[in-house]
């Protein structure tokens, strides 16, 4: 296992090179190796000499090669990796250097450009951040290279390099103790670094200029937005930023394998089968739990076209990484299924249609509240099984803790083998004196028309 504890600062800077006399030598490439820099001119003469450079020492314990290093910048740190330049840094006992090399992997699994090599460390914390998954925190450093090349250059020359780098940090870490666990934030958050560098989206009103906004936000200029004005804005409006959106969209066209995994859902019949079946406490029935999947929540705002159907999108994001554009399957943006939302004495039944019958086609029901915040994927099954979920009387108005008037929305992914998804147009159910009310997703603008059900 690769694991070095010592990194030294490395620059590549285009620069013009003159003599004394004022004759041009010509642009010259210059190269800090070490603490020697090196110019390549354009004649392929080389130039070296030494220059000070602050170095910068990490390690995963109190000495390095018998010495005693001073180290500030990872206190009480668990585990440390280091793989190309990129420090994966563990707060949790549960995420040891064997992890971190696998993490580190599967940030290199995601579809990646010159960018990441901007990104400086990879931060796993074990403790609780409350609703927050991970976080993204853009680094701004100047390294300062003072130059002494005789007559070449005046004296106190240097070269001032900023560095644009980033700062990814994982949260839960003492819950979530596998790579799997993060993979859907550790793309987002990458997915974060990858285009602010190549759009320029910076989270203020001048994204609005981006080609990125032009194309996404197209026809939803009223509902995206661009500046963040408070936290508590931020987070109930999140998936509606364009930084978000942004993020999303790059897990969803660039993320690793692991981000397309899809995963099973079981209705109430079938996991009461299942618990009575492997002798499991009864109380799990009401259990939905939350699971990230390519087929429970392809993308955070399912009001928004899919990535794949946003004309220009997905070439614009692999224009940046030297690749052909990943080629997703045809089909309708928003298919009516024909959802059915049908009470009974003791539960209620959900049913759809299937356009499609291949036994490699996943369809996942899920329910969202009025605002498009995911709250549990129901069931999954494939194009050759009954389209239909069924949810206890009890298990839903507990779980979910249904109020009068309260808005629940239903919709239906097509997930394909290529993991192209597909989302239907919802229904929407409501419950009002006793009785069940449905609207469905209308083309019409303003249409919001309810029936008895």
């Amino acid at each position: 296992m690769n694991s070095p504890f010592k990194r030294k600062a490395s620059v590549f800077i285009v620069i013009t090179v003159f003599l004394i006399s004022g004759v041009l030598v010509g642009a010259a490439i210059v190269k800090l190796k070490g603490t020697k820099l090196e110019i390549q001119t354009m004649e392929d003469s080389k130039i070296t000499f030494e220059a000070d450079v602050i170095e910068n020492y990490i390690n995963k314990g109190d000495k390095y090669d018998g010495k005693e290093i001073d180290i500030k910048e990872y206190k009480n740190m668990e585990y440390l990796y280091t793989y190309e330049n990129i420090d994966f840094v563990s707060y949790s006992e549960e995420w040891d250097e064997e992890k971190l090399e696998d993490l580190s992997e599967e940030l290199f699994n995601n579809v990646h450009g010159k960018e990441i090599k901007y990104v400086s460390r990879i931060m796993v914390y074990g403790d609780e951040d409350g609703i927050i998954a991970g976080t993204h925190e853009k680094q701004y450093t100047t390294l300062d290279i003072p130059l002494c090349l005789y007559n070449f250059f005046p004296d106190n020359c240097e070269i001032v390099y900023p560095d644009r780098g980033s700062i990814i940090s994982l949260y839960n870490a003492d819950t979530y103790t596998t790579v799997e666990d993060m993979t859907f934030t550790l793309s987002h958050e990458y997915g974060h670094h990858f285009t602010i560098f190549h759009f320029g989206i910076d989270g203020d009103d001048g994204d609005k200029s981006t080609e990125y906004y032009k194309l996404r936000a197209k026809d939803f200029e009223d509902n995206i937005v661009t500046e963040r004005m408070s936290t508590s804005d931020y987070i109930e409006n999140h998936k509606w930023f364009l930084v978000e959106i942004a993020a999303e969209d790059y897990v969803y066209l660039m993320g690793s394998d692991a981000t397309k995994q899809t995963a099973e859902f079981y209705d109430d019949v079938e996991k009461k089968d299942r618990y009575i079946s492997e002798n499991r406490d009864n109380t799990e029935e009401h259990d939905y739990g939350y699971k990230s999947a390519r087929n429970s929540e392809p993308h955070e705002n399912p009001a928004l076209p899919l990535p794949q159907n946003v004309e220009g999108l997905k070439e614009l994001f692999y224009s940046f990484v030297g690749r052909e554009t990943v080629e997703y399957t045809d089909s309708e943006p928003r298919p009516d299924l024909n959802l059915q939302f049908v009470g009974r004495a003791s539960d209620y039944v959900i049913s759809w249609e299937l356009p499609y019958q291949d036994e490699d086609i996943i369809y996942t029901v899920a329910i969202y509240d009025d605002d498009d915040n995911l709250l549990y994927a129901l069931k999954s099954i494939n194009g050759a099984e009954k389209p239909r979920a069924i949810m206890k009387y009890e298990s839903i108005l507990h779980l979910l803790k249904i109020e009068p008037n309260k808005i629940y929305r239903f919709r239906v992914t097509i997930t394909n083998p290529d993991s192209t998804v597909t989302l239907s147009k919802y229904l929407d159910v409501k419950k009002e004196k006793s009785m069940w009310w449905i609207r469905r997703e209308s083309e019409k603008s303003g249409d919001d028309s309810w029936e008895r059900n």
